[in-house]
């Protein structure tokens, strides 16, 4: 399918919560298993019609990420619909859609996995990958839903070459469900790779307390940073759509991004992915799930981390530094900044996703666990050479398994 500009995609409108009401993709599978009735979502008109229902439904979910969001997953695909398609699986219960298994069959670009017809996560693969990603089935009917719900996978028998569910939490009750799923339809099935992500509980009563529960090393270095940067560089601290500098904050962020991690193949700079937080960002400014938290200085901004917002949860994305800026730890400060910000603003706790960097490491040792799982289709001539030049490659390297560039995540800062 290739991407369609958003006019040309009919969107359903109102509060609707039944399929029945808004149709669904011509020649689509229908079942009907004890009182649940099972349609495939194959296109992108039909998965534009899911919007009044998509984050209504994931409220309910044990996994709940900005990832998963209708914002996220909607411009995703628009900006890989000439690579991915939808296999979205929806259930419905006395007409009311009641779990959904938000997957995409596509190709990648590059990676020894191009030639496989892949099937993931809506926005697991291509660029603006998202992190946390799962289900969407009610948290309290996951044993309930999940069994029969991704029985209806074998609807989709001979249009994927390899299955790759990326970013699921290994703490999910939806995991041993989707490893039984995949010993039923592949073969080499299990997990590909276990990324730990650093983690960071907020709740304390005052940022002081945060403060001060560290070592007395740690916090004269942020005392140190913290005044050295304003008196030394006339450093100043900001967050928001608003720099004192009058540049876009949006685009100050890929250009510092660009300045800090040139040559280290970033999926956030890519084309798609700009296309997508072009997007997102000034939407998610204006309804708190995004923020900005910068420095400035010198008429410029030389620093900055930005942040996804679910809740209480922050998720720590993106960050950027100007490496021309001679202030030392401009860096160091723009995270301090945002984890001050994070907290004032009422969050409860910061993931720093994949990727195991400095930064992380200075401020929390606690980690979760995300999984990316694989699977490959026993019928497919491609899976099965893939396979084998994967052993081949495996015994000449003595590696167990693939280098994933993935793993440092998106947000490869």
């Amino acid at each position: 399918m290739m991407a369609l500009p958003a006019d040309e995609f009919w969107k359903g409108s109102g509060e609707v919560d039944s399929l029945l009401s808004i149709g669904v993709a011509e020649g689509a599978e229908v079942r009907e298993l004890s009182g649940v009735t099972y349609r495939w979502v194959l296109d992108g008109k039909a998965f534009a019609a899911l919007e009044p229902v998509w984050d209504r439904l994931l409220e309910k979910c044990e996994t709940i990420t900005p990832f998963m969001r209708w914002d996220w997953v909607w411009r995703w695909l628009m900006a890989n619909g000439d690579l991915f398609t939808p296999a979205i699986c929806v259930a419905e219960e006395a007409g009311k859609v009641v779990a959904i298994l938000p997957l995409a069959i596509g190709r990648e670009e590059t990676g020894s996995r191009r030639g496989l017809r892949q099937l993931c996560f809506m926005a697991g693969l291509g660029d603006a990958q998202g992190e946390r990603i799962n289900l969407m089935i009610p948290a309290d009917r996951v044993d309930e839903l999940a069994p029969t719900l991704l029985a209806q996978m074998a609807d989709l028998n001979g249009r994927w070459d390899a299955v790759r569910l990326n970013r699921l939490p290994k703490e999910s009750a939806v995991l041993p469900h989707l490893l039984k799923a995949l010993r039923s339809y592949s073969i080499s099935s299990g997990v590909l790779n276990s990324i730990p992500c650093r983690y960071l509980r907020l709740d304390l009563p005052m940022w002081e307390d945060v403060i001060g529960s560290r070592s007395r090393k740690w916090r004269a270095q942020y005392r140190k940073i913290r005044n050295q940067l304003p008196e030394e560089y006339g450093v100043t601290f900001h967050f928001g759509m608003k720099s004192p500098t009058g540049e876009d904050p949006v685009e100050a962020l890929f250009r510092l991004h660009e300045n800090q991690f040139r040559g280290l193949g970033s999926h956030f700079i890519r084309e798609r992915a700009l296309k997508v937080h072009r997007e997102l960002i000034p939407l998610w400014q204006e309804t708190g799930r995004s923020e900005l938290c910068y420095l400035v200085a010198g008429g410029k901004i030389v620093s900055m981390v930005h942040l996804l917002r679910e809740g209480a949860d922050v998720f720590a994305f993106q960050v950027g530094r100007d490496q021309t800026f001679e202030g030392r730890s401009a860096g160091t400060a723009a995270w301090d900044w945002a984890m001050e910000h994070a907290y004032r603003t009422g969050a409860k706790s910061v993931d720093f996703l994949a990727g195991d960097f400095e930064y992380k490491r200075r401020w929390t040792e606690e980690t979760r666990t995300l999984l990316d799982l694989e699977g490959y289709a026993p019928w497919s001539w491609r899976a099965r050479v893939f396979l084998v030049m994967r052993w081949m490659r495996r015994l000449l390297t003595g590696k167990r398994v693939d280098s994933d560039p993935s793993a440092e995540s998106d947000a490869i800062g």
